[in-house]
């Protein structure tokens, strides 16, 4: 077990200069409590060879160092729920070891890694925290009739000063009406299709050649990201065309060279069979989380009828089709309201 089982106490919520696992570890909060439960499940359940280095990242202060950690050892029990024989870093001939390898009931290898995609803010460590220190102050001291989101450019050498900053905040928010209707922001941040690309591509030929198909799995840090992006992500972006003297001939969509299997002279990356792509997986979406197996139409190795039981989409011909398939919740036996006790 990682996390210990002692009386617990405190139930305030997650500070912003607190690493996860150190809130979890601390919080008195039933859904914690659940977590907790499971994350020891899944280290317990993890080969043995590979424990110490997965509770090393799992209790790190690098958030992620976490979600790469807990992406893994989720990865691992549903790659589980599909073979008995799951292998972690088996060693190949030229001395490489990917992250997974499992046999499939009809004999099928497949070699499987993981990687997270996520947008990058430029922070060092050391600047993320002190504006972590200055958001936990803003959330002890909020006021009392506004809620803020709260955007940051830049990074600070030294801690602001937070007291400086909740004064100034709270003159300005005396002057607004708090019953005055206002239009919602779009919060939402989009994750850029190049992140996912440079995921893919980076794993690509990270091997060499393999005597089996390679799906590379990504975890998507934007829950918003719909299958378009990762539709342009793969196979290119979406242009229209058109003939600039005939106007009589209507516009047409192609695909752009500039996905990670169709490139500038055509496709590429063929040793990648399948590119899994989870939308934020995370401790507390892992009953919802959405996903979908994008299977090359390139690729060298053919790619197992019996993954297909997963959501899907693949080309038949010339036409590309979603299928729906096995939800994250029953591959890993978690009920609807996870990690609420309902569940």
């Amino acid at each position: 077990m990682i996390f210990n089982e002692s009386d617990r106490d405190d139930s305030r919520a997650k500070f912003g200069r607190e690493s996860f696992y150190e809130f979890l570890d601390r919080s008195s909060l039933e859904p914690c409590a659940r977590i907790r439960t499971l994350i020891n499940d899944l280290v317990a359940n993890y080969p043995a060879s590979d424990k110490a280095d997965v509770v090393g990242r799992l209790k790190s202060s690098d958030e992620s160092d976490f979600r790469s950690a807990l992406f893994e050892i989720v990865l691992y029990r549903i790659l589980c729920s599909f073979s008995d024989e799951v292998t972690v870093h088996p060693p190949l001939e030229n001395g490489f070891k990917p992250d997974f390898a499992m046999v499939l009931k009809d004999g099928t290898k497949i070699y499987v890694e993981a990687v997270l995609a996520s947008e990058r803010n430029g922070l060092t460590p050391s600047g993320q925290r002190l504006i972590e220190t200055t958001l936990d102050y803003l959330n002890e001291y909020a006021h009392h009739s506004f809620l803020l989101a709260v955007e940051s450019s830049g990074e600070p050498s030294v801690q602001p000063s937070a007291k400086d900053l909740k004064g100034r905040i709270h003159s300005w928010l005396n002057s607004l009406n708090p019953d005055a209707e206002c239009a919602d922001d779009d919060l939402d941040q989009v994750l850029d299709v190049d992140s996912i690309r440079d995921a893919i591509v980076s794993k690509a030929n990270k091997y060499g050649q393999l005597d089996a198909p390679l799906v590379v799995v990504v975890n998507c840090n934007c829950s918003s990201l719909d299958e378009a992006e990762e539709l342009n992500a793969l196979f290119g972006n979406l242009r229209y065309n058109y003939i600039q003297d005939r106007p009589d001939i209507k516009a047409w969509l192609t695909r752009a060279r500039d996905g990670a299997w169709n490139g500038r002279n055509g496709p590429r990356y063929k040793g990648v069979s399948a590119a899994w792509i989870f939308r934020d997986l995370q401790i507390y979406s892992l009953s919802i989380a959405k996903y979908v197996l994008y299977v090359n139409p390139w690729s060298r190795h053919c790619f197992p009828w019996s993954l297909l039981e997963l959501s899907h989409y693949r080309i038949d011909g010339e036409v590309g089709m979603f299928y729906p398939g096995l939800s994250t919740k029953t591959m890993l036996g978690l009920g609807d309201d996870w990690p609420s006790e309902k569940s």
